[in-house]
């Protein structure tokens, strides 16, 4: 399972698929508890985004902060003013 090598504090469910809210999310939860490591099913939360239609928007514009603040790194070790 994926959560075993990861080891995430939490899973965050959005798009369509997080409208259905906690009719989606406690089946999920119970099925991650049944499959999941002992030791994880009762540390990571599943819960559904705060963003639910803007989640790929918002990573995008993380992207293309994350390459912008790249570039001007690059350019300012580079001695480019």
């Amino acid at each position: 399972m994926l959560s075993s090598i990861l080891d995430p504090a939490r899973v965050i469910l959005g798009g369509g698929v997080a409208k259905a809210g906690e009719q989606l999310l406690e089946p999920v939860r119970e099925a991650f508890r049944r499959h999941a490591f002992p030791m994880l099913a009762d540390r990571v939360e599943i819960v559904r985004a705060a963003a639910i239609d803007e989640g790929g928007l918002l990573g995008a514009a993380a992207l293309v902060a994350r390459a912008t603040a790249g570039d001007r790194t690059r350019e300012m070790r580079a001695g480019v003013p």
